[in-house]
């Protein structure tokens, strides 16, 4: 059985803002609308979506994964593995960098956080932080070591209560 959660806008404004934080999986739009159409509405929400993917160099080619779909990354071997809330891992292929270099040259610093020297967090995807650890929304666990807690305790509060 397929369930549905439908939310309805009075402006399109409140709808651009409101797809900021989720990702719907299908828009019905007017073609009138107040102050904006509905075409011009629709490439706002796409531009938006661009925005909030990153694509990465996989074996044999290219992949575009969304940002709000990645609960966190991990390093091992020169290899950077992507583990998705679908619970599949996509890894690129191997790196000359190191992790730090990777994450900066691909500007995660406002999505993720290091819990870990080799393991990034996406702050979304937290649903549970203590002194040790974070439980992402696929109920992984992932160590937080005792330097690094401050700061993914700083952005996970920040993005929660801003």
């Amino acid at each position: 059985m397929l369930q549905a959660e439908i939310k309805v806008f009075e402006h399109p404004d409140a709808l651009i803002c409101a797809c900021e934080d989720f990702r719907p999986h299908i828009y019905i739009l007017d073609i009138v609308m107040p102050m904006v159409n509905g075409i011009q509405a629709a490439m706002k929400l796409i531009n938006l979506e661009e925005e909030r993917s990153v694509t990465i160099k996989v074996k044999g080619g290219y992949c575009t994964l969304h940002l709000d779909d990645i609960m966190y990354i991990d390093y091992r071997n020169h290899v950077v593995s992507y583990h998705l809330l679908s619970g599949e891992t996509i890894s690129t292929s191997t790196l000359r960098i190191g992790f730090a270099e990777y994450l900066n040259q691909h500007h995660f610093e406002e999505d993720f956080v290091l819990c870990h020297e080799s393991v990034a967090v996406g702050i979304k995807a937290i649903d549970k932080l203590t002194k040790t650890d974070v439980m992402v929304r696929n109920r992984e666990i992932l160590p937080v070591a005792k330097s690094r807690y401050a700061q993914v305790a700083e952005k996970y509060m920040n993005d929660r209560f801003r």
